[in-house]
């Protein structure tokens, strides 16, 4: 096992590999106006997205992902590198429709089961050559009792790929924090503290950038404007110390009635469907705050600014 002592001469000599990587451009940007005020997500980092039930916290690690996932394609990595997204809380059919919706048909079209199933079928086709596999359970293995999907196992699977399948991953998304499983704890709350250590400690291990979904405290519900701030994540406040970048997000037309107005970082929108708001309240070597209206059609996965409505990632492949 490594040693975790370094020289002088050892760190230096890694300092300057990183430093050279970083400007090669790796990290994950955002395709949207925080662009302009977020660094990339690098390699190592953690990225907490915290809302409350329905806001979006999902919508938005599934278009990371994808957009983590063209970034491969347009550098032609797509053969050596992937994305990688679990969760516990969807069946991967369901995680499925979040990359599979489009222009053609959305995520409602497919759970309200009136998606033409020849177009499904044909555009399926397409979306085997995005490079996001999944990690969870499959409503095909009912009545089959499988393994708890602990942080130590997807490690074991994570350092499988390279000499299975030739991968490794540029980033890993995990969906949600407060339902990750940690083996011999039963504290609530010593689980969900114990599992954000876990998974910091895989992006540093795994040397990719990770997204993580983090339940936000029912308090957030009692705010003028419901999005939540650092410190609102349910059970534990150890996403404070160890995110590298925290998000609040909220999804307004869910606290109010579409066409009502809502006052937001000094300007006033309108509620509709689409309008997505962003807080940051952590940022890591740069400025860590800061508020952003976007539009954010969760069911086509389509963000875009919310004043020039230039399209950020079109939905298909």
């Amino acid at each position: 096992m490594r040693n975790f002592i370094f020289t002088p001469a050892e760190s230096t000599t890694r300092y300057i590999h990183y430093a050279e990587q970083l400007r090669k451009g790796e990290g994950l940007d955002y395709g949207c106006v925080l662009d302009k005020h977020v660094v990339p997500l690098r390699p190592g980092e953690v990225e907490f997205v915290i809302a409350r039930p329905g806001h979006g916290k999902s919508a938005w690690m599934a278009y990371r992902a994808r957009r983590a996932a063209q970034q491969l394609i347009d550098r032609g990595e797509q053969d050596k590198k992937v994305v990688l997204y679990f969760s516990w809380e969807q069946p991967i059919e369901q995680m499925e429709a979040n990359f599979q919706a489009g222009r053609d048909y959305t995520v409602s079209d497919i759970a309200w089961g009136r998606a033409d199933i020849e177009q499904v079928k044909t555009k399926a086709m397409g979306r085997v050559n995005l490079p996001i596999w999944l990690g969870g359970k499959s409503l095909a293995d009912k009545n089959q009792r499988g393994p708890r999907m602990f942080i130590d196992s997807i490690f074991e699977g994570i350092r499988n790929l390279k000499s299975e399948y030739g991968v490794e991953p540029s980033l890993i998304c995990f969906d949600y924090l407060q339902i990750i499983p940690v083996k011999g704890k039963t504290d609530r709350q010593t689980e969900v503290t114990e599992a954000t250590y876990q998974v910091k400690e895989v992006a540093i291990d795994v040397g990719c950038p990770a997204v993580v979904g983090v339940q936000a405290k029912t308090a957030v519900d009692s705010k003028g404007v419901k999005i939540p701030d650092m410190g609102d994540a349910w059970y534990t406040s150890a996403t404070d110390h160890v995110g590298d970048k925290i998000f609040g997000v909220m999804k307004p037309v869910k606290a109010q009635e579409e066409g009502e107005p809502i006052e937001f970082a000094g300007n006033t929108y309108i509620v509709d469907d689409n309008l997505f708001l962003i807080k940051m309240t952590k940022q890591r070597m740069e400025k860590g705050y800061g508020k952003w209206a976007v539009n954010f059609d969760m069911s086509t996965m389509q963000l875009r600014d919310y004043e020039t409505q230039s399209v950020a990632l079109n939905g298909d492949y």
